[in-house]
């Protein structure tokens, strides 16, 4: 039988609420902290952020990437388990 890792035999369902959790974790800190410069400095309170948004939209698409391609990998390993068993039948 084909062994998996703790990362592979776990549901992408909740795999994908835990990094849900997480991004909305750092989204919450980023802001508060953001709050917190913006009163402690208020003349650099108009900075752009057009670079930062544009790292982190593809930091999430690479992130998505990698889950799709974890799971297309569980899904071919699955079926060729089941065409194993299959056979030896």
């Amino acid at each position: 039988m084909l062994k998996l890792t703790a990362l592979q035999a776990t549901p992408a369902l909740v795999i994908g609420v835990i990094i849900f959790i997480v991004i909305i974790i750092g989204y919450l800190l980023g802001h508060r902290t953001r709050q917190y410069r913006n009163k402690q400095e208020p003349l650099k309170e108009s900075t752009e952020l057009g670079a930062i948004n544009g790292t982190l939209l593809g930091l999430l698409g690479l992130l998505l990437a990698f889950t799709f391609g974890m799971a297309s990998n569980r899904f071919d390993a699955r079926r060729e388990v089941i065409v194993n068993e299959a056979n030896n039948i």
